[in-house]
């Protein structure tokens, strides 16, 4: 309904770390779909989220968001990003255990500016485990300086 938009709108618009979570294929996917995230809500397509100067953080909890075109979509919708944490491949299908460490790294990243933990996020601690015999790697970008790094769970550098 349009007043559940306009409340979702406002609380992006106002938000320095935005959460995403549900369903992503990536991958093999048509142009249209590969940016659309789903779940038992519905779906949403990362183009039609709102825009805002706001939002410096972008975390997800999907699998596949690890690519280019998610990077491309968030830094035009998201001027002042700093830092995003992505999965590579599968995530796990219940990560809020992850989600529970990794938050307060990201609120201390926000309010200090320090980004480090973020990136050490992947290099350090983001090779966590597997699921019915898939791996779980996480990435993170940060934005150093006008440079943006990947840092990865698979190859533990940052680059």
């Amino acid at each position: 309904n349009s007043q559940q938009q306009d409340n979702f709108q406002r609380d992006v618009e106002e938000s320095k770390i935005l959460m995403v979570s549900g369903h992503h294929y990536g991958a093999g996917r048509e142009d249209r779909d590969r940016n659309i995230i789903f779940g038992n809500l519905g779906e949403i397509s990362l183009n039609s989220l709102p825009s805002s100067n706001k939002v410096e953080v972008v975390a997800f909890s999907s699998c596949s968001t690890s690519r280019d075109y998610v990077m491309d979509t968030l830094r035009t919708k998201y001027p002042n990003l700093k830092a995003v944490v992505t999965w590579e491949g599968h995530a796990p299908a219940d990560d809020g255990w992850l989600w529970e460490k990794v938050i307060p790294d990201l609120h201390r990243a926000v309010s200090t500016g320090d980004y480090k933990d973020v990136r050490t996020l992947a290099t350090e601690r983001g090779d966590v485990g597997n699921q019915y015999g898939k791996r779980w790697h996480l990435s993170t970008y940060v934005k150093d300086q006008e440079r943006w790094k990947k840092c990865s769970s698979v190859t533990k550098m940052c680059g």
